[in-house]
């Protein structure tokens, strides 16, 4: 389009915003189709971290299970430095996601932050715990749940621990 030819970025995204507006609130489809044009403006023309961030989040609460806006969220908060965002949006893509490595793969990154960035230990076990139930050999989940746990003075998860490594706990 023009708008694009002269860099013309403001212009196009009211033009589409005003799209939006004329579209049923019931629309989902379109809505989603028109933010997601947005999205493309400000992530790839004007790269606006801060203007993409909230198109996303609006994409997010049409559609709460939208990977690809999900996916976006967890770049921009990543650019922007927003770590706990960034972090519970890795868990919202874990949940989401079909990929089996890529949900173990967030869930470690998610715990190791809450433990090395930010000593929440509650957080942190929390994270590791996600992280065993989708990965219940895993073995750094398993060391760092034994040491929180005795941080923590957790002693009937930690018994609880100690017999899913034995084999003699029952699901």
């Amino acid at each position: 389009s023009l708008y694009m030819q002269t860099e013309a970025y403001t212009p196009l995204v009211e033009l589409l915003r005003q799209d939006l507006q004329r579209l049923d609130d019931d629309d989902s489809e379109a809505r989603i189709a028109l933010l997601r044009q947005i999205a493309a403006v400000y992530r790839d023309r004007a790269q606006s971290n801060t203007a993409l961030l909230t198109v996303l989040t609006q994409i997010v609460q049409i559609d709460e299970g939208d990977v690809d806006a999900v996916r976006g969220l967890i770049q921009v908060y990543e650019s922007l430095s927003r770590w706990r965002d960034l972090l519970n949006m890795q868990r919202k893509l874990a949940r989401l996601t079909d990929n089996h490595v890529e949900k173990v793969s967030l869930l470690r990154a998610v715990a190791r932050r809450w433990t090395e960035q930010f000593s929440n230990v509650q957080n942190a076990i929390a994270s590791y715990e996600e992280l065993m139930t989708a990965e219940p050999e895993d073995v750094e989940a398993q060391e760092k749940l034994r040491e929180l746990y005795k941080k923590r003075r957790a002693w009937p998860k930690l018994y609880v621990l100690y017999e899913k490594q034995l084999g003699t706990y029952a699901d």
